[in-house]
């Protein structure tokens, strides 16, 4: 089903690509089409190769060719901690840390070192 403006949410600023994951399970994507419509991602296309491409192709834009590099940022990884309310807590990643961070789920577990945060199995993030 080719996504509507009735499936789309106006939004007054713009996002460029939103993945969520419960634990190594990417659950969805979004992104805000060019009239500014938050849309959902068609799950047949919306994969964690996709969201690779996709945010290395993003940082591309915003940084010279030449300074893309495994220490550029490239996403960011917004979670609660464990048993605290309020906002979700915010980790930039940069391109290697995400490569790693995807690698590992695609492996099915999730990832647990030192340069990435700690993230639980089932765990929306």
């Amino acid at each position: 089903k080719e996504p509507t403006d009735l499936d789309a949410l106006p939004l007054k600023q713009r996002i460029p690509e939103v993945a969520l994951f419960r634990g190594c399970s990417l659950q969805a994507g979004f992104f805000s089409n060019q009239r500014g419509l938050l849309q959902k991602r068609d799950g047949k296309q919306f994969s964690k190769q996709f969201l690779l491409d996709r945010l290395l192709a993003l940082s591309a834009k915003t940084a010279e060719a030449t300074d893309l590099c495994a220490q550029t940022p490239v996403a960011i990884l917004r979670r609660h901690a464990a048993g605290v309310a309020g906002p979700p807590k915010a980790h930039v990643l940069n391109a290697s840390q995400l490569m790693e961070l995807l690698e590992r789920t695609e492996r099915g577990f999730v990832p647990d070192c030192p340069a990435l945060p700690h993230l639980e199995d089932g765990e929306e993030w």
